[in-house]
Parts: C-alpha cells; sequence; structure tokens
C-alpha cells in the first residue's frame, strides 16, 4: 500500500468520498486508468480482509457501503515495511527522528527505522538540512558517530509542532501506517494522552472555556511533545518576565501535568506552554459567549444525516430541531454526566435498533463538535427525540377516548391536558383523581394517562409525567401502535397558521380595497393581528424569516472580489441599521479563522455569524446575492452566491427563522427564484411565499 492508495481511501471513507476517478485522477496529478489500479488494488486488500469492496455509484463517486469502522482499523494496523515511504514522508521522518533525539544517531538506524537504504537517506540529506535551517537548527555531522541536530529547545519544539501538527496536520484525523509511525515518535502511549486529553477538558470547564477541535488537538500535542522532552531533561529556555492573559491557564495546565507525571513545574515551561495557548485563542464557553448558532448548524447537519440514512425526512420537524438544539447545549455544560438509566431508553434498543444503530453512526458529527465520546446512555436520549420525531411524522391513528389522572391537584392535570391535546387529537372524556379512577369502568374509556400509578380500575394506564416529555410520547405512541396501528403518511399533518389564514383573506381584502397601497398597509395590519391571535411571536419573540429579511435588508448582484468582502457588505446593512457594531464583524472574521466556513449551509448559501456578546445588538439578518460567486473555503458547497448575515441575540429568538431558512435551502426552486428576483421587493416576496408554503 503506498501513499496514494491510503490517501483514496482516506478520503473515501473518512470523508463519504469527495468525488469519482476523474477527482482523484486531478488531484494525485495520474491518470484515470492508475486510479482504476489503486481502486483494483484496494479491493483486493478488502477481500483479503473479508470486507465489502469499493464501488462507484451511480452519480461517478467511489463510495464504500460497509461499516467504517473495521477498514479504518485494516488501514491503521498496516504494517509500515510493507509500506512505500514519499520522498516528502521520509523528509519529515528523518527530520522528526533528529528533532526528538539528544545524541548522535547514525544513518544506518535510521534506515533501518524507516525501511530504506542508507543511500537513499544520503540523497535525502540536503533537503532535511534545509527544511531545519529554516527553523533556526543545525546538523552537524562526525565522523565515526553521526548526526545531531544543534539549536535551542524552544526552536526545537516549535519545529516539531510546525511539521507533525501544521505541515503533516496530526490534529485532524488521519488514519495509515506512517501517520501511525509519525505518532509513535511523538506519543510516550495511547494513556499519557487521554491523561492530557482529561486535563485540558478539567481546565476547560472550570474556566468556562471552549477550545475548537483543531486547537485542542494541537494543545494535546503540544503538551505531549513538551512532556517528553522534559522528561529527557530538555526545558525551554526561560526568557523576560512577560506574563500575558493566557499565563494563569498555562501555569495550571502544567501544574497538573506535571505533578502527574513527576516532573519539576518550570517558569519557562509555562512561558512556553502561554505562547502556545496566544496562538490557539481559546473561546469563554456559556453565558453570551456561547455561540448558539454553531450548535444550531451542528444540529441541522445532524438531522439531515439521520433522514438521509432512515429513509425518513425529519428535516422540517421544529420539535425535533429545538429538542436536539437544547440537548447539545446541555450536553456542552456537561450535564450528561447525571442522565439517568430510564425505562424508555430499553424500550427504544428493544422497538428501534435501526434509529439505535443510525444515532450511533451518525453521532461522530456531534462528538467532534463536543470533544467527548457519547456514551451509550447518551445515545438512548438522542435516539428518543429522533423516535419521537419519527412518531409525529407517521399521522393519524384512531381517534382515542381518555382520562387523564392525576395523584395532584389541579394545576398538575391542567398542564398535562394542555400538553396532550398539543400532541394528541385525544377526546378526554374525563379528569379525575388517580384514587377515583374505578369509577371510569363503563365510562367507554379506552384507556387512561395518568401520573401515579393506578391500581385495580380495570382499564389500561399509561404512566407519564406532568411535562409529557419526549420519552412519555414515545410510551403513548407505542401503546396506540400495539392497539391501534398508525396509518403511515408523507404529509405533514395540517395546522391553523397566520399564513394559512392570510391566503385566503388577502384576495377579499384586495378586491374589496381597490387602492394598492391601502390595500397592503391594511393586509399588514392584519397579518400581524392574526400572528399574535395564533400565538406566533414575531418583534420580541421568534421571528418568521419573512419578517427578518425585509427588502431594506436585501442587496442584489452587488459585486465582490473574495469572501472577506462579501461578509463586510452583507454585514455592512446590519451595522448601518443599528443592528451590530462594527466589532461584531470582526468577530465573524475570528469565528472563521478559528473554526473554518462551516456556516455555508448549501450549495451557494452561507450565513456568516459570530457568538453572542460579541456586538450583536438587534436580532436581524441581511442577504446579499453576489453578482460573480466567490469561494469560502467550503469544498463541498463552493462558490458562494448569497451571503446572508445574522445577528442573534440569543439562543431562541431568531430560531425559527434559521431553521426555516435551512428547509427553504433543500428547494431547488426557491433557490432558482431567488437567482432571478429582479428587485429586493421580488426577493422579500419570494422568500414570504415559499416559507408560508412550508408553515402549513
Amino acid at each position: 500500500m503506498n501513499k496514494r492508495v491510503s490517501d483514496i481511501m482516506n478520503d473515501i471513507i473518512s470523508k463519504g468520498g469527495d468525488g469519482g476517478i476523474p477527482f482523484f485522477a486531478q488531484k494525485y496529478h495520474v491518470s484515470e486508468r492508475t486510479i482504476r489500479n489503486d481502486l483494483k488494488t484496494i479491493n483486493g486488500i478488502l477481500c483479503d480482509n473479508r470486507l465489502p469492496p469499493f464501488n462507484i455509484s451511480s452519480n461517478g463517486a467511489i463510495v464504500y457501503y460497509g461499516e467504517k469502522k473495521p477498514i479504518l482499523n485494516l488501514i491503521k494496523r498496516n504494517d509500515f515495511y510493507a509500506y512505500k515511504l514519499s520522498k516528502e514522508e521520509r523528509k519529515i521522518a528523518f527530520s522528526l527522528i533528529l528533532l526528538l533525539s539528544d545524541n548522535f544517531v547514525t544513518l544506518t538506524s535510521v534506515a533501518e527505522e524507516l525501511f530504506v537504504s542508507r543511500t537513499t537517506l544520503i540523497n535525502d540529506l540536503d533537503s532535511v538540512k534545509q527544511l531545519l535551517r529554516s527553523r533556526n537548527l543545525e546538523v552537524e555531522s562526525r565522523p565515526n558517530k553521526g548526526i545531531r541536530l544543534l539549536g535551542s529547545e524552544r526552536a526545537r519544539r516549535h519545529c516539531i509542532i510546525d511539521i507533525a501538527l501544521a505541515k503533516l496536520g496530526l490534529s485532524s484525523k488521519q488514519y495509515g501506517p506512517f501517520y501511525n509511525m509519525i505518532l509513535s515518535l511523538i506519543d510516550r502511549n495511547e494513556s499519557d494522552k487521554q491523561t492530557i486529553e482529561q486535563i485540558i477538558k478539567t481546565e476547560e470547564r472550570k474556566n468556562g472555556l471552549r477550545f475548537t477541535d483543531t486547537a485542542f488537538a494541537t494543545l494535546v500535542y503540544c503538551l505531549i511533545v513538551s512532556i517528553g522532552r522534559m522528561s529527557t531533561g530538555n526545558f525551554a529556555e526561560e526568557r523576560e518576565d512577560l506574563k500575558d492573559a493566557n499565563y494563569p491557564l498555562a501555569k495550571n495546565l502544567l501544574a497538573y501535568t506535571t505533578d502527574y507525571f513527576h516532573l519539576p513545574l518550570r517558569k519557562s515551561e509555562i512561558q512556553f506552554l502561554s505562547e502556545i495557548l496566544r496562538e490557539l485563542s481559546p473561546a469563554r464557553r456559556g453565558g453570551a459567549h456561547e455561540s448558539s448558532v454553531e450548535i444550531q448548524v451542528i444540529a441541522t447537519k445532524f438531522i439531515r444525516n439521520i433522514s438521509e440514512n432512515l429513509s425518513i425526512d425529519l428535516t422540517s420537524d421544529f420539535t425535533f430541531y429545538k429538542n436536539l438544539e437544547n440537548h447539545l447545549q446541555a450536553t456542552l455544560r456537561n450535564r450528561f454526566a447525571s442522565l439517568p438509566q430510564s425505562s424508555v431508553t430499553e424500550l427504544i434498543a428493544q422497538n428501534y435498533s435501526d434509529v439505535m444503530r443510525v444515532t450511533k453512526k451518525e453521532a461522530v458529527i456531534l462528538e467532534d463538535y463536543i470533544r467527548h465520546t457519547i456514551s451509550e446512555n447518551e445515545i438512548s436520549y438522542l435516539a428518543m427525540h429522533i423516535c419521537a420525531a419519527i412518531e409525529r411524522k407517521r399521522g393519524s391513528r384512531k381517534r382515542a377516548r381518555i382520562a387523564v389522572a392525576c395523584g395532584g391537584g389541579v394545576g398538575t392535570s391542567e398542564l398535562l391536558v394542555e400538553r396532550l391535546q398539543k400532541r394528541f387529537s385525544f377526546d378526554i372524556a374525563a379528569v379525575v383523581a388517580a384514587h377515583n379512577a374505578d369509577t371510569l369502568k363503563d365510562a367507554g374509556i379506552d384507556f387512561i394517562i395518568s401520573t401515579v400509578p393506578v391500581k385495580n380500575c380495570g382499564i389500561d394506564y399509561i404512566q407519564v409525567s406532568p411535562f409529557l416529555d419526549d420519552g412519555d410520547y414515545l410510551k403513548i405512541c407505542r401503546y396506540l401502535d400495539s392497539k391501534h396501528p398508525a396509518r403511515t403518511t408523507d404529509l405533514p399533518e395540517k395546522r391553523l397558521t397566520s399564513e394559512g389564514l392570510m391566503k385566503k383573506l388577502q384576495p377579499i381584502l384586495s378586491e374589496l380595497i381597490p387602492q394598492e397601497d391601502a390595500t397592503e398597509a391594511i393586509i399588514l395590519r392584519v397579518r400581524k393581528a392574526a400572528a399574535e391571535y395564533f400565538g406566533e411571536r414575531t418583534e420580541h419573540g421568534t421571528a418568521m424569516l419573512c419578517q427578518l429579511l425585509s427588502p431594506d435588508k436585501i442587496r442584489l448582484d452587488v459585486e465582490c472580489c473574495c469572501s472577506d468582502e462579501a461578509i463586510r457588505q452583507s454585514a455592512d446593512i446590519l451595522l448601518k441599521q443599528g443592528y451590530i457594531l462594527p466589532q461584531y464583524i470582526e468577530a465573524i472574521f475570528q469565528n472563521m479563522r478559528e473554526n473554518g466556513s462551516y456556516f455555508v449551509l448549501s450549495p451557494g448559501f452561507a450565513v456568516p455569524h459570530a457568538g453572542l456578546g460579541n456586538g450583536s445588538q438587534k436580532m436581524g439578518m441581511s442577504l446579499l446575492r453576489l453578482k460573480h460567486p466567490v469561494p469560502f473555503g467550503n469544498e463541498e458547497f463552493d462558490p458562494v452566491e448569497f451571503v446572508c448575515c445574522l445577528s442573534a441575540v440569543d439562543s431562541d429568538s431568531h430560531l425559527k427563522a434559521f431553521f426555516n431558512l435551512v428547509n427553504l435551502l433543500r428547494m431547488d426552486e426557491f433557490k432558482a427564484k431567488l437567482h432571478v428576483a429582479a428587485t429586493p421587493d421580488v426577493a422579500a416576496e419570494i422568500i414570504r411565499i415559499y416559507e408560508s408554503r412550508i408553515a402549513q
């Protein structure tokens, strides 16, 4: 297995396949025949290990339909001696061996370690010297001794970090024999790494911080390198006593780490780690600084993946979306360590095995964000949200005649009745105290829903919480399925909304009031009154997308040369109207530098934003349609034509608008209409019309 074969396997398995044979031929600058031969080699390896082969899908992409874990384990355990190093890989490995050694090493010993000839290393030596010299390090050669590295400890460590993390990319997920070999050079052992990770997580929680995934992995390896060097008596040189804001965090991290590894805590090492932390820029977690929108983006991706895997569209279920977002917020605050084992989780494991399997598979997108492994118990709670969404999707059942029984007062009964009426079309025939349930025997009741156990009444009962959470919802659904199986339907249940009412009223109002201006003014007043009647909060609550993207916040066919200019121009609309302060725009760019262009949500559509508390004054959105689309650094969805800047003031008020936007972006027709809209008024009307359709 050579590097190209290993990289192709990584691309397809880790990223879901970036393209077909032409794509990989272009990426690796080889012929398509070469890629086909590589594919044969890969499938031969898979066949030898009794794994399914790679296939070419209908759209031409190379895909793998088997389980990912076995093939990743195969890549990881592939013997290094059977792997052919490229020249660049030899240079990196050779350099790291010198960087991590304090004594002379011989070319023969290095050749044996890398499974190459001594002559090959002699030919590589000049390029290795050039690489190290650019980092203020020199290679010294002595007859009968070998070669060794000369230079400061700081320069040596920065070079290790630069090669292993920046150049080689160990802070991202990589697999293969070469990467395993590099990790074996840097890592002491896996348990040490886990200890360091736990120390960093503890300090994150204690100080209210959150590192990005890349920054977290970088910090882990920086500490691993530092501990390894200190263990051999090599300490960073002390510099002038310039303590910055990161010094206390660096001191705490090193105090715990050096204590665990029985090493002295030196001021010079704290200074060095403080400099590393300055580059990693940890963000404050919680309060006004948590990026709720970032969590909401992750939630939409998770729901989309779940929908695709289960072949049931759950993307339009706002309740599911909101519950999942709340779940992730709680997970980030480390609340799930105390999640109780529940009978509902056992019900899910028994009756929804496919949901559990898919939840485990797709939980990686959540684990990558929250940066901890999701336990079986957490998986079951996530699956519970999914199961509840599936049950809501399945449609209507026979209208059941029920009674509600409570052990508490009238308030508890009213709360449960209200929640039941919102979720089910039950005929609630009676509300009784639990001890009076025996009086219902001849009342024609199908079953009882109770907040306490009901004994000796001769009628089936389901015990639930007064708050009727998703677990309770599932209990009731499973009982109904056992008695009256649900009728599946692809259509969402119809419900009354202000927009649905306005579709009926608007033609009548236009006919009765012919003056155009007067008609529009009256329609706006009627729409607002209808929204208030149906309990649809607007200005001070959850806004609709059409309310945020009014014509004055839309610009069409704007010329921008790059993504930065597009973001500035879209944010400038909100800035001039007092929705954001200037620092909000800079916070958007900082967010992009730390987390990449994850906010490109759909082909050609980006929603740049910053975390809460970074200069957002009012909830708002603006929309820019670029005359010429520009790349945002998102391979999947570039280039970007629409830039929709979002100003959020809390985690909830923009949620409905954002949710509707995500669902609209799944409609090709909607984006096509926006693409040809002649004026901001037309664009705003397109948004209103299509949003009203998905609200029905």
